[in-house]
């Protein structure tokens, strides 16, 4: 339920002319269809911060503030440099000698800095930075990848000037000599050689109870959004009957009764466990498209393409804000990833596809800034596949693709990630390759605990194509190809067109989902014959649609920033002076 942009003055005496930017940057990132708040807090040697829609159980001390959940936090959670505590956060801790910056072990709450020659600025939000700065610098590596993978380039930021700060890190600022230093642990995946105490399933089991007893999760304030799935069935289990926190589920108004939806298997689940549910639906609501789709790109900053939850214009969110909720208990989870045959697929699973991999961008791809495999992100000589596969998903999408989804809800919501905490995630990397592929140990147990209600087979919200094939949708998207606003980004007059021809003969309205044969035959197709076809029969296509909204999003986003850019002019130029 925050945001927070964060200022360390190199001066104190400089730290007063910040209040007025803060202030007006607050008012630019809350969402616009809820009453909102913002909290102005300082400390006694200079440093700012607010922090926008901040929960009642917002922790902070003096000039360090917790964003998330932490599990147990100690009494030095906000000393730079004493233990991180458990938790799913960002931490921003300062003290008269040092600010530090800190991500959890996967980064599921990201945060991006600047360092200049006068002032540290941190923040939850780009937009916050590049307001603070006065000024866009586009960063235009970020382009091929939205194009091909709906998201962002790993680590890097709309603005060649931010930087993150990478997982399981911590950025140390000496305010004394001014100069930043960065220290983060490396991913291994390394199974034990020891002999275990037990069995994996009863040490796994014994680990997320004791981890998800720590948090402080009460019915007032949390809701569980469930699904017919594994991930949340696993933490209302282990949530314990006694907390009896409220559980949720969204999607399609049509989803609702299907047999196998998770709509429909959602609300077994609850009532079985004898929990109060409810339903919402995503359909578009009757709001203009223009507004709902750019709420989405402000809030979550364009992260990540996954409109499909949203074209209720965030109505969801604005009624648990209503109802009093302040956060989300969420499953994510990094318990192991798909089966894969071959590299090029390990990257597809974890969302790192390229240009190249596309028959419809592949001519265009010279166009971009090339898209490599980072070096810290490149397969290791004596790395198995499942295990590189697996640290693709850590590395890169945990951190860049979950955490941005998470963005998109924090404007209205706390957001707590259990599963992510530190000693679960370690006991994941520590597992053989078989027990994490296809998350089969952690299937195994919930299979095991659970009660006789059956798994989800098939999802509640719409796919993509689905959920931009109506007229008005449509309609907008041939307008943003075409119109004056098509010129934003940097995108080849080819593509543009290319993309634009393809949504014309597209096909409108609603789409099923995949047949039942076709889904048996997939499924009993082996992975690696499915590898070698889609590599030398018929290279893939991005959907038109889902094209046409990733050029809209570059052009929007594009234009959204230099508004923000200019946003703060008024207040003086000492500010942007970083």
């Amino acid at each position: 339920m925050a945001k927070i942009v964060y200022v360390c003055p190199r001066s104190e005496r400089d730290g007063d002319q910040w209040t007025d930017a803060l202030e007006s940057v607050s008012r630019r990132l809350a969402p616009d269809n809820i009453e909102t708040s913002y909290l102005l807090g300082e400390s006694d040697d200079g440093v700012r911060y607010t922090v926008v829609t901040p929960p009642s159980f917002l922790l902070r001390d003096g000039g360090s503030v917790a964003i998330g959940a932490l599990a147990e936090p100690g009494r030095d959670w906000a000393v730079p440099e004493a233990a991180v505590p458990e938790g799913t956060y960002a931490l921003f801790r300062a003290s008269a000698a040092a600010v530090e910056l800190c991500t959890d072990i996967l980064a599921s709450r990201t945060i991006w800095y600047f360092h200049g020659e006068r002032a540290l600025l941190a923040s939850t939000s780009q937009r916050a930075l590049i307001m603070l700065l006065g000024s866009f610098e586009a960063n235009y590596r970020v382009l091929p990848w939205v194009l091909s993978a709906g998201c962002l380039a790993p680590g890097e930021s709309w603005d060649r000037r931010l930087s993150c700060v990478p997982p399981n890190s911590r950025l140390h600022l000496d305010r004394q000599s001014w100069k930043v230093s960065c220290i983060t642990e490396p991913v291994v995946f390394r199974a034990r050689t020891t002999p275990a105490r037990m069995a994996p399933g009863d040490e796994l089991e014994t680990l997320l109870r004791a981890s998800i007893s720590k948090y402080a999760f009460d019915a007032g304030h949390w809701i569980v959004p469930l699904s017919g799935g594994y991930d949340s069935r696993g933490l209302l289990l282990f949530l314990g009957p006694g907390r009896k926190l409220r559980t949720l589920t969204w999607g399609q108004a049509s989803s609702m009764g299907r047999p196998g939806n998770d709509a429909t298997i959602a609300r077994q689940l609850a009532q079985t466990l004898g929990l109060d549910h409810s339903y919402e639906t995503t359909d578009a609501s009757g709001e203009p498209s223009e507004v709902i789709l750019d709420r989405f790109l402000r809030l979550g900053e364009g992260r990540v393409d996954h409109v499909t939850g949203y074209l209720d214009g965030f109505a969801i969110w604005r009624r648990l804000v209503e109802l009093g909720f302040e956060g989300i208990v969420r499953g994510d989870e990094g318990f192991g990833w798909q089966t894969c045959a071959t590299e090029d697929q390990a990257r597809a699973t974890a969302g790192m596809e390229w240009m190249a991999d596309f028959s419809n961008l592949k001519p265009y791809e010279d166009c971009f800034p090339a898209q490599d495999m980072p070096e810290q992100l490149t397969r290791r000589p004596d790395e198995t596949l499942p295990a590189w596969r697996d640290r693709l998903y850590h590395s890169f999408r945990i951190p860049t693709i979950l955490a941005a989804l998470t963005d998109l809800k924090v404007g209205y919501v706390e957001v707590a990630n259990p599963y992510l905490s530190h000693k679960v995630v370690e006991f994941v990397r520590m597992l053989p390759d078989d027990l994490r592929t296809n998350k089969v140990l952690y299937r195994r147990l919930i299979k095991g605990l659970s009660p006789d209600v059956p798994f989800a087979t098939e999802p509640a919200i719409a796919d993509m194509r689905g959920a931009l094939a109506s007229s008005s949708m449509r309609q907008l998207l041939l307008d943003a190809l075409s119109g004056a606003g098509a010129s934003a980004a940097d995108i080849p007059t080819g593509l543009r067109s290319t993309a634009l021809h393809a949504l014309t003969v597209a096909p409108t309205g609603s789409f099923s989902r995949p047949s039942m044969l076709r889904t048996v035959v997939s499924r009993w197709t082996p992975r690696r014959a499915k590898a070698l076809l889609r590599k030398s029969v018929a290279r893939r296509s991005v959907d038109p649609y889902t094209l046409a909204f990733r050029i809209y999003l570059l052009d929007r986003m594009q234009a959204i920033l230099v508004e923000d850019a200019a946003a703060l002019r008024s207040v003086g130029g000492s500010v942007r002076a970083c």
